[in-house]
C-alpha cells in the first residue's frame, strides 16, 4: 500500500475508534441484558455505566431507544423532576428499578418556582413560561407540599384552581395561569411568600411503558404527576397494551387518573401489580389501581392484584380540606371497552382500600363480565378477592360476578345526605365466603339500605359461613323487583341500633338455611306481607339478643371474650383501622401503632410520629417510609 494511502488509511481507522469509544454503550450483564445506569446528581457526560451514570431521563430514553440489545436493565437514583419516562417496549424486554443500596428515586411532576412579585394584597405572580396547558401543562400548584403532612400520612397543600385573575384575589389558594403571557396569579393568604414554598406540577404520565411483554417497573417513588382530565394523563406507572408485565414495590403520591395500572391499549393479559401503594388522587371517576383493555379481540385474562394499599381520598388544599370533592371514585377498577371486551379472570390479593370519610368512594369494582358457570360454586367464579380489606369507604364492594373469600369489608354513610351501599345496579352474582360484612348507617336519614340493587336485572348474592353487621339500623338489604335473589347458609345478620329491617322491596327470593339474627327489629319492610317473609327465611334459626357476634374470617382480632355480646363491642367494629406492625388487627386512627407493638430497635412508635404511623405490615420494602428527597441525597456512585 502507497505511504499516503497508508496514513490517510490509519487516520481514518483511529478517528472511528475514537468516536465508538467516545458513545454510550450498555453495560452487558450477566443474564444478557444491557444495563444502563441514571444519578440524577450525576455530572455530565457520563457513559451510562455504574461508575459513570447518566444524569437524566432524557438521556436515558435515547439510550434505550437505540439500545440492539432485546433485554434491558435501566437503573435509577435520586430526584428527576418533570421528566417524564416514555418508553416503547416493541422491539425489546424492558426493566426500570431502583438502583440498589443508591438515593430512592423519584419521579416528580412538579417545579419549585423562581421568583414572586407582589401585585395587590395577599396576591402574587411569577412568570413561570408561555405555552403550559394540556399535554405537559400547568394542572395544579402546590405549597409546602413535603413539609405538609397530616396525622394519617396524607401530603397536602394543593391550591384552588379559578378561571381569572379576578378570582384569584377573591378565592382563598386560588391561582390561574395565563397560556399566553406565561403568568401564574397566587393567592397566599395565609401561606407564605416564598416562591421556594411554591411549585407548579406537570399533567403527564410519570413513566409509561408501551408494547411488548416481560417488562418491569421496581422500587420507584412517584409524586404530582397528574392530569386526569387532560387526555386521562397523571399515572405513576402505566403499562400501554402490554403483556405478563410487572409493576411492584412502587409508591405513589397524589396521581391523576390513576396510580399503577395496565390500561388503554390492544392487549391486558397475565399482568401483575404487587406491593404498590397509592396516596391521594386528583378528581372523581378515577381509581388507584386499574386494569382496563380496548381490543374487541382480547379479554383481560389473568390479572393479578396482590399485597397493595390504596389510600382513596381526593388531593388536599393547605387546610387539609380536598380541593375536588370526589363524585365517585375507587380503589381499584377493572373494566373494558369498545363493547366485545371483558374481564375474564382477575385476583384480588391481600389488598387494602383505606377511606376517609368522603363521598362517593369505593374500595373494590372489578367487574366480571363473564358470569360463573355455576354461581352456587365459588371454584367457578374468575374474579376473585383473597383477605382483602376495606375501612372507612362510604361504598362497599360493588364487582359483579365475583367471589370473595375471608374478606373484612367495612363501609358507611359518611354524611346525612348519602346512604352506604355495596352495589347499586350491573346485575350479576357475588359470592360471600366466610366474609365479614359492617355497615354503619348511623349518619344517614334516608334511603338507608347497606346493600341496594336498583335495576331490573337479575341479581344474586350467596353467603356462606359469613357475617353481616349493620350499625344504626336501617335496611340490611334492598332489593325493589323480584328479579334478586338472596342465599345464605351458617351465616349471622345482625344490626345495632333501631329500627332495623332485615330487607325491604317487593318481594325478592330469600332462601336462608342455617342462620343466626340479631337485633333485628323487623324481618321485612311494610311494603312486604308477613306471611310471605315467614315462608322465605328460616325462622326456626332466629336467636333475639343471645347470639354473640363472630368473625369467620379470621382476620380481625378483637381480643373479645367468646361469650361478648353484639352490642357491646358495636362501637369497636367500624370505624376499624389496618394492620399494625406485628400483623395484628387493631383498633384506632388509621395507622401502624398499637400498644404492645414489637419492633426493631431504633423505632419511635408514639403516636403521631410519622412515617412509623402510616407502616403496613405487608411492606417488608419499607417503600412505604417517606423520605425527604433533597435530605437523602449523598451522591452518586462514582462520583
Amino acid at each position: 500500500m502507497p505511504t499516503k494511502i497508508r496514513s490517510v488509511f490509519r487516520y481514518t481507522v483511529w478517528v472511528l475508534a475514537i468516536g465508538i469509544m467516545s458513545m454510550p454503550l450498555p453495560v452487558s450483564a450477566s443474564s444478557g441484558a444491557s444495563e444502563w445506569y441514571v444519578c440524577a446528581e450525576a455530572e455530565s457526560g457520563g457513559d451510562g455505566s455504574e461508575f459513570g451514570p447518566l444524569n437524566s431521563l432524557i438521556d436515558l430514553i435515547d439510550a434505550i431507544t437505540n439500545d440492539p440489545s432485546e433485554h434491558v436493565i435501566a437503573y435509577l437514583s435520586g430526584t428527576f423532576r418533570q421528566q417524564p419516562l416514555m418508553l416503547s417496549g416493541s422491539d425489546k424486554r424492558i426493566e426500570v428499578r431502583q438502583w440498589p443500596d443508591q438515593p430512592q428515586a423519584w419521579l416528580r411532576g412538579d417545579k419549585p418556582l423562581e421568583s414572586l412579585t407582589h401585585e395587590f394584597g395577599n396576591v402574587y405572580s411569577s412568570n413561570i413560561g408561555s405555552g403550559l396547558e394540556g399535554l405537559g401543562g400547568i394542572v395544579s400548584v402546590v405549597w409546602r407540599w413535603d413539609q405538609n403532612i397530616d396525622e394519617h400520612g396524607r401530603h397536602y397543600g394543593h391550591l384552588v384552581p379559578v378561571d381569572s385573575v379576578a378570582e384569584v384575589g377573591t378565592t382563598l389558594y386560588g391561582w390561574h395561569y395565563d397560556p399566553e403571557t406565561g403568568v401564574l396569579t397566587l393567592n397566599t393568604e395565609g401561606l407564605s411568600n416564598d416562591p421556594a414554598d411554591y411549585a407548579w406540577c406537570m399533567a403527564r404520565d410519570a413513566l409509561r411503558v408501551s408494547n411488548g411483554s416481560f417488562h418491569v417497573v421496581s422500587g420507584l417513588h412517584f409524586a404530582l404527576f397528574m392530569g386526569a382530565q387532560i387526555n386521562n394523563q397523571g399515572y405513576a406507572v402505566r403499562g400501554l397494551g402490554v403483556t405478563d408485565s410487572l409493576i411492584e414495590d412502587c409508591v405513589s403520591w397524589d396521581a391523576g387518573k390513576h396510580s399503577f395500572g395496565f390500561a388503554s391499549g390492544a392487549l391486558n393479559q397475565r399482568n401483575t401489580i404487587r406491593n404498590c401503594h397509592a396516596w391521594g388522587i386528583e378528581h372523581g371517576n378515577t381509581s388507584h389501581f386499574v386494569m382496563h383493555a380496548q381490543s374487541s379481540q382480547h379479554n383481560i385474562t389473568d390479572g393479578l392484584l396482590e399485597d397493595c394499599t390504596c389510600h382513596l381520598y381526593s388531593i388536599l388544599r393547605p387546610d387539609g380540606e380536598p380541593v375536588n370533592p370526589v363524585a365517585w371514585s375507587t380503589c381499584y377498577l377493572a373494566h373494558g371497552d369498545a363493547g366485545m371486551v371483558k374481564v375474564e379472570s382477575i385476583t384480588l390479593r391481600r389488598c387494602k382500600s383505606i377511606g376517609y370519610g368522603q363521598l362517593g368512594t369505593t374500595g373494590f369494582s372489578l367487574n366480571g363480565d363473564i358470569a360463573p358457570v355455576d354461581p352456587k360454586d365459588p371454584s367457578t367464579y374468575n374474579v376473585v378477592y383473597e383477605e382483602c380489606v376495606s375501612r372507612g369507604l362510604q361504598g362497599g364492594p360493588r364487582g359483579r360476578n365475583a367471589l370473595y373469600k375471608r374478606c373484612s369489608l367495612h363501609w358507611g354513610a359518611v354524611d346525612e345526605s348519602t346512604p352506604g351501599v355495596v352495589w347499586t345496579s350491573g346485575g350479576g352474582f357475588r359470592y360471600f365466603e366466610a366474609c365479614e360484612l359492617v355497615a354503619d348507617m348511623s349518619l344517614a336519614t334516608s334511603s338507608r339500605h347497606a346493600i341496594n340493587v336498583t335495576d331490573t336485572m337479575t341479581n344474586q348474592a350467596f353467603f356462606t359461613n359469613s357475617s353481616y353487621l349493620v350499625i344504626g339500623g336501617g335496611n340490611m338489604f334492598r332489593a325493589p323487583n323480584p328479579f334478586t335473589h338472596f342465599f345464605a347458609r351458617g351465616s349471622i345478620f345482625g344490626h345495632v341500633g333501631e329500627n332495623g329491617n332485615l330487607f325491604i322491596g317487593n318481594q325478592p327470593s330469600f332462601d336462608f338455611d342455617t342462620c343466626a339474627y340479631h337485633g333485628i327489629d323487623n324481618y321485612a319492610g311494610p311494603d312486604t306481607p308477613a306471611e310471605w317473609w315467614q315462608k322465605n327465611v328460616d325462622v326456626n334459626a332466629i336467636l333475639l339478643n343471645d347470639h354473640p357476634y363472630a368473625d369467620p374470617t379470621g382476620l380481625v382480632d378483637l381480643n373479645l371474650s367468646p361469650d361478648s355480646e353484639l352490642a357491646d363491642f358495636a362501637e369497636l367494629l367500624f370505624p376499624h383501622a389496618m394492620a399494625g406492625i406485628n400483623r395484628r388487627w387493631y383498633n384506632g386512627t388509621v395507622g401502624a401503632w398499637q400498644y404492645g407493638d414489637t419492633v426493631a430497635d431504633g423505632i419511635d412508635l408514639t403516636p403521631g410520629q410519622y412515617p412509623f404511623t402510616v407502616a403496613e405490615s405487608n411492606n417488608a420494602s419499607g417503600a412505604h417510609e417517606w423520605i425527604d428527597p433533597e435530605a437523602a441525597r449523598h451522591g452518586c456512585r462514582g462520583n
